[in-house]
């Protein structure tokens, strides 16, 4: 059977003329460079589920004789696994027009327009946007979101934890997790990827205030104004 592939030179390829009519060289293996007008191209026939089929390759010299072959053997591999070469290139077509239009920006436009402009309000919605322009942007916008990983999202995180803002590294994860979680319910991913880095980042620091012990610090509290108001009216009494 090895005698009957890779029956071409790539000096044959280079220099094979047409006749006039459609000329096809075998390389075996159902590989074949068809001549037609001066144009060469690469086709593969090959036998699915019973009937035969032919996959184009594309044009030579754009794909060379060692690019045809390993293209061959790449769907000779699929045939073992019982996938018809044709529709996984269809499929890998489709996906990469949907990866195109999924990327994390678009996701997070269709998220803030959907959802988060309908549930917080407008102020609170915009600095939210504000913190994914700034700190995930740069790095995921033009990302297709299926192909975003959790050590993605760990560099975004990582940077904003070094410059010192861990309570901003807690709220933008929070939102890429929001984003996520949307595009998960809108079926363009299978999950929240952000899942996984639960307890990573630093805690936040909580400052405790002094307690207020006495009436007269919860007047200069509640009334730091030279026109305190009387100690009756905050519900409390004269220090006996």
């Amino acid at each position: 059977m090895a005698r009957l592939l890779n029956k071409l030179s790539a000096n044959e390829v280079k220099n094979a003329k047409g006749s006039g009519e459609i000329r096809k060289l075998a390389d075996g293996g159902g590989l074949t460079l068809v001549i037609k007008r001066g144009s060469k191209y690469w086709w593969l026939r090959y036998r699915f589920a019973g009937n035969e089929k032919t996959l184009s390759i594309g044009g030579y010299p754009q794909v060379s004789l060692a690019a045809a072959r390993q293209a061959r053997d790449s769907a000779k591999e699929l045939l073992k696994q019982y996938i018809d070469p044709s529709a996984h290139r269809r499929q890998e077509s489709t996906q990469r027009t949907s990866d195109g239009e999924n990327t994390f920006r678009t996701l997070c436009e269709d998220w803030y327009q959907q959802k988060h402009c309908v549930e917080v309000t407008e102020a609170h919605a915009v600095r939210n946007w504000r913190r994914l322009e700034i700190y995930t942007f740069p790095q995921l916008a033009r990302r297709p979101i299926r192909s975003i990983q959790p050590v993605d999202i760990l560099q975004v995180l990582d940077g904003i934890v070094k410059k010192g803002n861990i309570e901003t590294a807690h709220r933008v994860k929070t939102l890429i997790s929001l984003v996520f979680r949307y595009a998960v319910a809108t079926s363009r991913v299978d999950s929240d990827v952000t899942r996984d880095l639960t307890g990573y980042l630093p805690k936040t620091q909580v400052i405790h205030q002094p307690a207020l012990v006495r009436p007269d610090e919860v007047v200069q509290e509640v009334s730091p104004s030279p026109d305190v108001l009387p100690l009756q009216r905050l519900g409390l009494r004269e220090p006996g």
